[in-house]
């Protein structure tokens, strides 16, 4: 599974605004507790046991 395929599993839980006013869409898969970011691609950015924890590591990456 590519990480294209993990953005249809993982779920849109929030989004992140950087310093230049970009937003980024904070997506997570409860299953595998994996975070990814998404604005023209998705990366991923770690592991996260819940919600907040994953837009954190999010806000943390932009």
């Amino acid at each position: 599974m590519g990480a294209g395929d993990k953005a249809v599993v993982a779920t849109v839980v929030g989004s992140v605004e950087s310093e230049s006013g970009n937003r980024y869409e904070v997506r997570w898969d409860q299953m595998t507790r994996e975070v990814y970011v998404f604005r023209e691609r998705l990366v991923f950015v770690g592991m996260a046991v819940s919600v907040g924890e994953a837009v954190g590591k999010v806000r943390a990456w932009v």
